[in-house]
């Protein structure tokens, strides 16, 4: 997912989301991650998700790629998210009032160790 090391515990991890559609006419937005163990976790608009108005250009799996403003998902860890190693999903779903209810592709990531 990037070029970074993901640790347990990490505060303040910026997550970014490819969309490939246009967000902005969003209701609500959800990030989903799915823990080692099963566990599944929904973050809101409400808890900080976002779809910024401005171009992202990040490193993912080695390659710099960039994210069309209003075409990406953005969340940033908070305590208490990253608290497992081992290998997690993630992905967006995008909600309007057209009614569009609509999920994203899943993206793999590991979260190791702190050290």
């Amino acid at each position: 997912m990037s070029c970074t090391n993901i640790r347990q515990d990490d505060i303040g991890r910026i997550f970014a989301i490819d969309a490939d559609f246009d967000l902005s006419g969003n209701t609500e937005l959800r990030v989903v991650f799915t823990k080692p163990d099963g566990t599944i976790v929904e973050k809101l608009k409400a808890d900080g998700v976002t779809a910024p108005g401005v171009d992202l250009t990040i490193c993912v799996d080695g390659v710099d790629q960039t994210f069309l403003a209003n075409e990406y998902f953005q969340y940033s860890s908070e305590a208490g998210l990253l608290d497992l190693t081992g290998s997690w999903t993630i992905h967006g779903e995008y909600v309007d009032a057209t009614p569009k209810d609509l999920s994203g592709d899943v993206s793999r990531f590991t979260v190791l160790p702190r050290e």
